[in-house]
């Protein structure tokens, strides 16, 4: 019978904290029996790993929804993709913190009826519409 991490007869090795059997805890789960006592055991995660398995559902979740086009207007594609997926942990960060500036900058317009400025320059969106109606009649 396997000593389990919760037994009496667990030692200093065989503890949750152990990086050896927390690495093999999906390995335990599947070999036990549905009987064992091993499935109530519960790993946890340390910070570093909460913000990775955290950065990578908001990518998962997000990835169809054009975050990865608005990231790459500041990041390489390459980088990207690692953002989305959680491993890059800083570029994450800053990037979702720039992403929700530029969202509330975008909201805070819309709220207060004032224009946002683009290339340091504010356009009136009538004027902007009269030149997407000329270029569309010349095409």
């Amino acid at each position: 019978m396997p000593v389990h991490a919760s037994s009496p007869q667990a030692g200093p090795s065989d503890s949750p904290a152990n990086p050896e059997l927390r690495d093999l805890q999906p390995l335990i789960i599947e070999s036990e029996p549905l009987t064992s006592n091993t499935k109530a055991i519960v790993f946890r995660l340390g910070g570093l790993h909460i913000q990775t398995s955290y950065l990578g559902c908001v990518g998962h979740l997000m990835a169809e929804s054009g975050l990865a086009q608005v990231l790459e207007v500041v990041y390489a594609e390459n980088a990207v993709k690692h953002i989305l997926s959680g491993k890059a942990i800083a570029r994450a960060i800053r990037g979702h913190f720039i992403v929700h500036a530029a969202l509330n900058a975008i909201l805070a317009a819309n709220a207060y009826k004032i224009t946002i400025p683009i290339n340091g320059e504010c356009y009136d969106e009538s004027i902007l519409h009269q030149d997407l109606g000329k270029a569309k009649s010349l095409y």
